[in-house]
C-alpha cells in the first residue's frame, strides 16, 4: 500500500536543488512518511498548542490587521517582512486542512508562525530560516507545545526541501 503525502505542491524554481538530508533528517523523514495522520497518543501536544495558539493571536499587535486570503500572499520573505511597515499580514487559505484543528486554528497558527517566526525576526524561507522561527516561536510555548510546533514547522518545511512538495499534515511526534 503507497504512501499519499502531496497536498500541497509548490514548484522550486529552475535553478534551486532540492535538499540532500542528513541521516537524522531522514530518521525524522522516514519515521513522518510511515506514521499514521493521527497518533492517538500525540494530541495532546496539538491540543495545548491550539490553545496557546488563540492566546497569541489575541495577543497580537493592534494595529497588525490580519486578513486570510486565496493564492500565495508572499513570493519572497522580503515581501512578508515587509509587514513590519505596512501593518498587514496576509495569511493564505490555500491547502488549509489539518486532522485535528479547524480551519480557523491553522489560519492563526499560520499567522502566528509568521508574525513571531519570520517578520519579527527576519528569518527567511529556507530550512535554516524556518528551523531558527521554529527556536524563535518554542519560546513562546510550553513544552507539551513546543513538540506539536516542531512538527508542524520543522518536519514539514523539511519535507519540502527534500521532496519539493509539503507533505499531508499529521498529528505525530517524532
Amino acid at each position: 500500500m503507497g504512501i499519499s503525502r502531496t497536498v500541497a505542491r509548490i514548484p522550486k524554481g529552475d535553478n534551486m536543488k532540492l535538499h540532500t538530508p542528513t541521516l537524522t533528517e531522514q530518521r525524522l523523514l522516514d519515521g513522518y512518511a510511515v506514521a499514521p495522520t493521527v497518533e492517538g497518543r500525540h494530541t495532546y501536544a496539538w491540543d495545548k498548542l491550539r490553545e496557546e495558539t488563540h492566546k497569541l493571536f489575541a495577543a497580537l499587535p493592534d494595529d497588525l490587521r490580519v486578513r486570510f486570503v486565496s493564492g500565495q500572499p508572499y513570493a519572497t520573505a522580503q515581501a512578508l517582512h515587509n509587514v513590519f511597515h505596512t501593518r498587514q499580514l496576509f495569511i493564505s487559505t490555500d491547502f488549509n486542512f489539518h486532522p485535528l484543528w479547524d480551519e480557523e486554528t491553522n489560519l492563526r497558527f499560520r499567522a502566528i508562525h509568521d508574525y513571531y517566526g519570520h517578520i519579527l525576526t527576519g528569518f527567511d524561507f529556507t530550512l535554516a530560516g524556518e528551523l531558527s522561527a521554529y527556536h524563535t516561536c518554542a519560546r513562546l510555548h510550553t513544552d507539551s507545545a513546543k513538540h506539536a510546533l516542531f512538527t508542524e514547522v520543522y518536519v514539514q518545511a523539511l519535507w519540502h526541501e527534500v521532496y519539493g512538495e509539503f507533505p499531508i499534515q499529521k498529528v505525530v511526534l517524532l
